[in-house]
């Protein structure tokens, strides 16, 4: 297969993941359990230094943003945390079922543990 081919189709089912990811996103604001959330386009500044999502909450009186990428890859996961370090990256497989994307509310909500908050 052609490598720029199979490039372009990780590219692919990348935005569909971010795609399933805001779909989570919008649940979690719609059950208050986030305040905002802003998918960074691709190619944009944020893009570039690993940041897909950037989420709000508010938490005692306060407002806290975390923001993450995601991948389906577990080597592009590793890769990414190297190169963007210190931003989270979010490793999923799959966020097509309820249960699936019930976990991966949980792993997004854990970032602003993660932070101190």
């Amino acid at each position: 297969m052609n490598p720029s081919f199979t490039y372009g189709m990780g590219q692919a089912f990348g935005l569909i993941l971010e795609d399933e990811v805001a779909e989570v996103l919008e649940k979690l604001l719609h059950r208050k359990e986030i305040s905002s959330y802003e998918r960074h386009a691709k190619n944009s500044a944020e893009d570039h230094t690993g940041r897909d999502f950037t989420v709000s909450k508010k938490m005692h009186d306060i407002t806290v943003w975390v923001s993450f990428g995601v991948t389906m890859c577990a080597r592009r996961a590793g890769g990414s945390r190297i190169r963007h370090r210190p931003i989270p990256v979010l490793w999923i497989s799959d966020c097509t079922t309820e249960s699936t994307q019930k976990e991966v509310g949980e792993m997004i909500l854990s970032l602003f543990k993660r932070n101190g908050h």
